[in-house]
């Protein structure tokens, strides 16, 4: 078989006389390969092609190893696109115009502050070490953000000479063509190459020495500000020591005469350099203040649109907007004083001189709404004491200690001294929280300017300035925050009333009183803590007192070989309570949603109200675990613990917690079924966690443990519908007809508000001792009626039966005396006392 196929596959071949020649052609080229191999090796092909280095690189021995000509061709592409790359990097220059501008404005600044240092004149006061400190910050993080910047710069730069000195000192530059004209795309190629490599590193080399010049005037700078940083900290102590320290003289004898500007020089002086200050804090904060304008500009025309409709309502817009006085009155004036507190909270870093502003603005806009809506003996005692608090504001940003304003001080504190104390003894108003607000906030002002006063006439001036400005700046900003609490109040009603229809506006009104007992607290949370972080600012010790409770929290603590700090333990509780009230909260809303939807269960939540609060509870829970850093095993731990407790001890509150779940997923009850467990029954207001609330018919609530709703007897009068059976018994003579008691009951009951589907009934039940009883049964569609229809139909049947002379008998009984005898009359008509 092989012989056969391979004389088939001999003979096909030679059939064939192209095949032989091309055999033959084959077998001269391989006899003479052999021949072209050895003169290839002796001559290479590229050195034929390009020129060779240079008789001394080939002795030093620096020469790599001779490179293909693909691969000198394709290093030449890729340097090619590298520098092509790095030039579009170059372009990418520093801003000049910025950094020149910014650290020339930096330097004059601390130019100019070592000038006032160095005046004999000045002297500082806590203020003024503040904006400084202040400055200092600022200038820090400018700095840093410039050095980045650099640093940043300098990095890309010093890459960028790395990559151009690699290309350089490669090789392709040595190995030049010998004939350019057969090469030239290649020639062109690489005299490119090396003009770019050169016109880039002169860049690079310039923009490296600009770098350097920038990086030398910030290590100035930065020199600078440390030793202005060291000179103010030992100035701060040294004011610190003295600010309980004796100043001058008491005010009874004659104080060494200290040359200083005038009062008026300063304040021109002080206004003139806070003004510069507050215009590049805006510009800074450009941003921020463009959308607080935003903000107002859409509450303000929200309220505006609030207020149109809610007067376009017939019947209640009146009452409603009776209700909101700030509002209906002075509306841009209330949008104002509800807004500016918490602007302060989209910028950063603020300082005294744009909390000052706040504070003016502040008081302009609450003067208005007192204008509005007191009478006007309040309005003049309220612009008396406005116009010493404007001079408290200006004095308190004062740069430097002016004891020539201890007298003005003095006098003007008299002003607020004195209202306060009226005001706390006489103030009266129809709301209780209004006035015990404001008599205790009197109280505290008269017990500073007191103070104040005191310690001036004494000579310790900057303690005295402290406290009466702290005082007046306290007073007003305490007034203006009670009003930012009521406006907010007064703005949620109307949304909720605008909200709702006509005929919902008394609910509305009561949905409100208990959002407002929810809400209120907190926003007068937020306004206590606004008012007392602006006093502790003004009495100069918020720093400290921010730095002592910091390290207090932060300092880690053992308990055997557990730490712990007591921040970490604080912000758990934190997040903790935030999610209860965020949790209760929520639930309040459904509930209320539930109240709507009362006639249809379908749309009730429920019960189930109760999951969405674990669900709450739950996501803070482990929010709180991972904000606090408090490590997983612990927890193990605890729970660990748990559940020997609950072994011992918890058996009930775990039954009862477990059982609120079992109801949260079969609701049995919801929100506003009638039901009955035991004795006790009533309205569902609340399924909670352990235990559910039932407001009784008498307005009593009673707690139930969810554990007793499951393994109690559970009568629930409305889980499929609100339907109600009412069953009578009525009573009649044995004199009476029974057929016409029968047709009489019947044809009352054939009334409206009666459900004629199931049929009324009327049955004879008993023969009583004295009456023969009829059981009466009819339908009611609402178990909210069912009381008022069984009285009207109890009074029907009451005069049906009196009209037709039917009876509705009593108890009676028939006593029989035997052999009393004769009564003697003296028995008979003498009359008895009491004590008889």
């Amino acid at each position: 078989m092989k012989e056969g196929l391979f004389y088939t596959f001999h003979g096909s071949l030679y059939n064939y006389p192209i095949m032989k020649n091309s055999i033959l052609f084959l077998l001269c080229c391989f006899s003479i390969l052999p021949v072209f191999a050895q003169q290839s090796s002796n001559e290479p092909l590229l050195d034929s092609i390009f020129q060779r280095p240079t008789e001394l690189d080939l002795d030093s021995g620096k020469v790599d190893p001779t490179p293909s000509l693909e691969e000198l061709i394709r290093k030449t592409e890729e340097y090619t696109i590298q520098t092509n790359r790095l030039q579009i990097q170059l372009q990418d220059k520093i801003d000049t115009l910025m950094l020149s501008s910014g650290i020339q404005e930096m330097s004059q600044s601390l130019e100019t502050l070592r000038q006032r240092f160095n005046l004999s004149s000045f002297t500082f006061n806590l203020r003024y070490i503040g904006v400084i400190n202040r400055f200092l910050e600022s200038n820090k993080i400018e700095f840093e953000e410039y050095e980045k910047t650099i640093k940043n710069k300098s990095l890309a730069l010093s890459h960028a000479d790395s990559l151009l000195k690699s290309i350089r000192e490669d090789i392709i530059f040595d190995y030049l063509p010998k004939d350019t004209a057969t090469f030239t795309s290649y020639w062109k190629k690489v005299n490119y190459l090396r003009e770019q490599v050169k016109e880039l590193s002169n860049e690079v080399f310039q923009q490296e020495l600009l770098t350097a010049q920038y990086q030398t005037e910030l290590s100035s700078i930065k020199i600078e500000s440390e030793q202005l940083k060291e000179y103010i900290a030992i100035k701060e102590k040294q004011i610190n020591a003295n600010l309980f320290k004796q100043e001058i003289n008491p005010i009874w004898k004659k104080s060494a005469q200290v040359k200083q500007e005038s009062i008026l020089e300063i304040t021109q002086q002080s206004v003139m350099l806070n003004g510069r200050f507050l215009f590049r804090y805006f510009n800074d904060h450009s941003t921020a203040v463009i959308l607080s304008f935003f903000i107002i500009l859409g509450i303000y025309l929200g309220m505006h649109l609030v207020l149109r409709q809610t007067s376009e309502k017939k019947k209640v817009g009146d009452i409603i907007l009776k209700r909101v006085t700030f509002f209906r009155q002075r509306p841009f004036s209330a949008v104002m004083v509800s807004i500016l507190p918490l602007l302060v909270f989209l910028f950063e870093r603020n300082s005294v001189t744009f909390l000052s502003f706040i504070l003016f603005l502040q008081l302009i806009f609450t003067t208005v709404l007192i204008e509005a809506n007191y009478p006007k003996r309040v309005l003049i005692k309220w612009l008396l004491i406005s116009l010493f608090f404007v001079y408290c504001l200006v004095s308190n940003l004062y740069w430097e200690i002016a004891f020539n304003e201890r007298y003005y001080l003095l006098l003007g504190s008299f002003i607020p001294l004195y209202f306060s104390w009226e005001a706390f003894r006489k103030f009266e108003s129809r709301s209780t929280t209004e006035q015990n607000f404001i008599k205790r906030l009197s109280f505290l002002t008269f017990i500073l300017l007191t103070l104040g006063v005191f310690l001036n006439i004494l000579g310790w001036f900057s303690f005295s300035k402290i406290l009466t400005i702290s005082a007046t700046i306290g007073f007003i900003h305490g007034v203006s925050l009670y009003f930012f609490v009521i406006v907010i109040m007064e703005a949620i009603y109307l949304l909720l009333e605008n909200s709702k229809k006509e005929k919902d506006h008394f609910t509305s009104y009561f949905d409100y009183q208990g959002i407002q007992r929810r809400l209120k607290g907190t926003f007068l949370l937020v306004a206590f803590l606004l008012w007392a972080s602006i006093l502790l600012q003004n009495l100069s010790i918020q720093q400290p007192i921010i730095e002592s409770v910091s390290d207090f929290l932060s300092k880690e603590r053992f308990i055997g070989n557990s730490s712990f700090t007591f921040g970490s333990i604080f912000l758990f509780g934190i997040i903790l309570y935030v999610t209860m009230q965020v949790a209760n909260t929520i639930a309040y809303f459904i509930s209320l949603r539930d109240q709507k939807n009362a006639s249809s269960r379908e749309k009730k939540l429920g019960s189930s109200i109760l999951i969405i609060r674990l669900a709450v509870f739950t996501i803070g829970f482990f929010l709180a675990t991972v904000a606090s850093s408090i490590p997983l095993d612990k927890i193990t731990i605890v729970l660990g613990a748990l559940s020997v407790g609950i072994g011992f001890g918890l058996q009930t509150i775990i039954n009862n917690l477990v059982s609120g779940i079992i109801l949260a997923f079969e609701r049995p009850i919801q929100i506003g079924d009638e039901i009955q467990v035991g004795q006790n029954s009533g309205t569902v207001k609340e399924v909670g966690i352990r235990a559910s609330k039932i407001q009784a018919y008498d307005g009593s609530e009673i707690v139930v443990p969810n554990g007793d709703l499951l393994s109690q007897s559970l009568i629930n009068w409305t889980l499929s519908d609100k339907r109600r059976r009412v069953e009578l018994i009525i009573g009649v003579s044995y004199d009476s007809d029974m057929s016409q008691v029968k047709s009489t009951i019947e044809e009352i009951l054939t009334r409206e508000k009666i459900l004629k589907f199931p049929v009324p009934k009327v049955y004879m039940q008993t023969f009583n001792d004295s009456s023969v009883d009829f059981r009466v049964l009819f339908w009611v569609e609402s178990m909210d009626i069912w009381l008022q229809v069984r009285s009207e139909v109890m009074i029907e049947i009451f005069e049906a039966f009196k009209a037709k002379g039917i009876e509705i008998p009593y108890p009676k009984r028939d006593l029989y005396l035997k052999n009393l005898g004769e009564i003697p009359d003296t028995v008979q008509n003498k009359p008895s006392s009491p004590a008889e």
